[in-house]
């Protein structure tokens, strides 16, 4: 069941829009990282669990990684390179041509941060491959452990906005939404 809770993303008019919900509480939503939204739908609906949709989740890492590119000052001017460069960074591996991969690991190999940052996307998509809650949060735990004192910045911002927002990552384990 779909159902968008009311133009604009203030507090307020989420509010007026969650207490004119027809239905009875949902069991379950979703919702982007929007920490007013959370909150407010606890405030409104406190039985309700909340999963984080994936996307979001990952857009962290891509827009950290999208930053660092641009950082990298190696990057080409033409739409045509920045959208292959962006997708070569941003594809799961299993996604990519050989030669694409060979390109991908000739660049990482010459910029280490922009590799940790890689690196710890590969390894948080990882989380998302568990089979159960469980081992799915042992390898989110691991993961924040790991990469809050190893990644690179970026990477370490990510891993405290991760912390913030475990539970509802987690969720995403027990209700099978995003």
């Amino acid at each position: 069941h779909v159902w968008q809770t009311h133009p604009g993303k203030s507090r307020e008019r989420i509010q007026e829009g969650l207490r004119r919900y027809p239905l009875q509480a949902p069991e379950v939503i979703v919702t982007d990282l929007a920490p007013g939204m959370a909150q407010t739908v606890h405030e409104i609906w406190p039985e309700t669990a909340i999963v984080v949709d994936k996307f979001h989740v990952i857009q962290l890492f891509t827009q950290a990684l999208d930053r660092a590119r641009k950082l990298e000052g190696n990057n080409g001017t033409s739409h045509k390179n920045i959208r292959h460069q962006r997708r070569l960074l941003m594809a799961r591996p299993k996604h990519l041509k050989l030669e694409e991969k060979e390109t991908l690991r000739t660049w990482l190999g010459e910029n280490p941060e922009l590799k940790k940052q890689w690196v710890a996307l590969q390894k948080f998509r990882d989380i998302y491959c568990a089979k159960s809650y469980k081992k799915a949060q042992k390898t989110l735990e691991d993961w924040c452990s790991h990469y809050l004192f190893e990644g690179a910045n970026a990477t370490k911002s990510i891993v405290k906005t991760v912390l913030k927002w475990k539970q509802e990552i987690l969720n995403h384990f027990t209700y099978g939404l995003t």
